[in-house]
């Protein structure tokens, strides 16, 4: 899971134990009617079970059992929201305090529902994935992208307190809390004309065609085995094997932690991809840092960086890859990781890490990828594509925003300006090196599942009328640590596979013979 502000997490928690206390209150009341204490008493039981069942079912890790219940999280918030709108309507509590929370439950009940039937498979009206992106936008302002992949970014519904306040404490409280709800509400709200532009922005995407490349020089490829940090777990064996054996991949992406470079972590791992690498598929290794390197590299720059090239080298001898990224997206997942250094930082380190891979196999193509498209990843990207910069491939990555679509466009827009410089600041050749798009994701449970697959189709469609992209690989397999996978956290495979399937079909039956 991502980590998210302790604030945020203070404000769950407090959420929480506000609708058990007011439940166990209203329930115990005996001028109560015997319905509210009834819907009271069982919001105040399940609030808790079903957040937690929420957060483990939201995970392949969870297992089926934990995910065959999952559907007590959107219960339960329907639950609270019948508590707020029966108690606000028999008056038992004034409107000023219970007419904002039955709003905010509303809202907190559609967006739960709506993401539950995405899990299922199920793509709900414009609407309700509209509410969803509006949620996810209005929280994006506190988690920034974690909105958007954690399943901990939802919002928490609030029991009405269905019985007069004691103490004037207790009034300022309840009008505090009645005021933030209100806000949140009507904040996302006003966001749902740009989420109903973001949703509608995929649509183009779907009538999208294929170009031809007659050398058949476009790989289309899966991730699997993601964020390892030791040998493979049993349910992303269970799960990516026959992911990727489902199709005829052109390349497999494996992305390891320091701790998934382990001896004995290399030896399940190298079992796990023996099959793959005997069909002649091509394997991308990228290295993926630890949460902590930050202050890791602070106390010790050297120190680490010597040991980086040291798993860089066991990297290659183990594993033998076809390409390797040594850091993977400099300014993307490793600065969440590392801090974001400067551009001369990581030229230094790229330029170690090419010499190691290389002196243990000259054919091992060593990469670094686009990640956050700011000044410095520019910087970054412009020397690896150089003639001078020992790379041998320069790459991208491709992921909506919370304005849906545009945030692609955006990226690929950047990524053809990149291109274009490269090749004009070259001497010769124009294609002195390959590039590649190194990760597709999308957003499939907060914009839909057909977002991830108008996502994932637009992407390739672009690679393959761009002689200059050699690959694209997809990611990310299933919903282990975010909500981006390619299978959902019951197991079901997301549409996004087929628009695999449909470009790898289309790409071979173009190509010449």
């Amino acid at each position: 899971m991502l980590d998210l502000p302790i604030g945020y997490i203070a404000v769950t928690v407090l959420a929480v134990a506000w609708t058990v206390a007011y439940a166990g209150r209203i329930a115990q009341l005996r001028r109560a009617p015997p319905a509210l204490a009834l819907l009271s008493g069982v919001c105040g039981l399940l609030i808790a079970p079903a957040y937690l069942t929420h957060i483990a079912g939201s995970t392949l890790y969870g297992g089926r059992a934990v995910n065959s219940i999952a559907w007590l999280w959107p219960l339960t918030t329907l639950l609270v929201l019948a508590q707020a709108a029966y108690a606000t309507g028999r008056r038992l509590v004034t409107p000023l305090v219970g007419g904002p929370l039955v709003v905010y439950d509303l809202v907190v009940a559609l967006v739960s529902v709506t993401r539950y039937l995405v899990e299922r498979g199920v793509e709900p009206p414009a609407f309700l994935l509209s509410l969803s992106a509006a949620q996810a936008s209005v929280l994006g302002t506190v988690l920034g992208n974690a909105a958007l992949v954690s399943p901990l970014a939802v919002l928490v519904p609030l029991l009405v307190p269905a019985y007069p306040a004691r103490w004037r404490l207790t009034r300022a409280t309840r009008a505090l809390i009645s005021v933030a709800a209100a806000f949140v509400a009507g904040v996302t709200v006003l966001e749902l004309p740009r989420a109903t532009a973001a949703i509608a922005s995929y649509a183009p995407y779907r009538a999208e065609r294929l170009s031809e490349r007659p050398n058949g020089d476009l790989a289309v490829g899966l991730a699997m085995l993601t964020h390892l940090a030791g040998p493979p777990p049993a349910a992303a064996v269970r799960y990516d094997g026959p992911l990727v054996d489902s199709v005829d991949l052109d390349a497999v992406h494996v992305r390891l932690r320091p701790g998934g470079l382990a001896l004995t972590a290399l030896d399940s791992l190298s079992g796990v991809l023996d099959p793959t690498q005997r069909d002649s598929t091509l394997l991308v290794v990228s290295l993926d840092f630890d949460p902590g390197d930050a202050a890791r590299r602070r106390a010790d720059p050297a120190g680490f960086d010597a040991r980086r090239l040291a798993l860089v080298e066991r990297a290659a001898r183990a594993l033998r890859p076809d390409v390797l990224l040594p850091a993977g997206a400099p300014y993307g997942a490793a600065a969440d990781a590392v801090g974001r250094l400067a551009p001369e930082e990581w030229e230094r380190f790229l330029t170690a890490a090419a010499a190691r891979a290389h002196a243990v196999n000259r054919r091992i193509r060593v990469a670094v990828a686009a990640g956050d498209y700011g000044v410095a990843d520019s910087t970054l990207w412009a020397w690896a594509a150089s003639r001078e910069a020992p790379l041998d491939v320069v790459g991208f990555t491709v992921r909506p925003s919370f304005t849906g679509g545009s945030g692609v466009d955006a990226r690929l827009r950047a990524a053809e300006r990149w291109v274009r410089a490269a090749e004009a600041a070259r001497d010769a050749p124009p294609r002195a090196k390959e590039e590649w798009v190194f990760d597709v994701q999308g957003f499939p449970v907060v914009h839909g599942a057909a977002s991830q697959e108008g996502v994932v189709w637009h992407t390739i469609v672009w690679a393959s009328g761009r002689s200059e992209i050699g690959g694209v690989l997809v990611g990310e397999p299933g919903d282990y640590t975010e909500m981006t996978g390619l299978r959902g956290a019951n197991g079901a495979v997301r549409p996004a596979m087929e628009a695999v399937r449909r470009a790898l079909r289309g790409l071979r039956e173009g190509a010449a013979p």
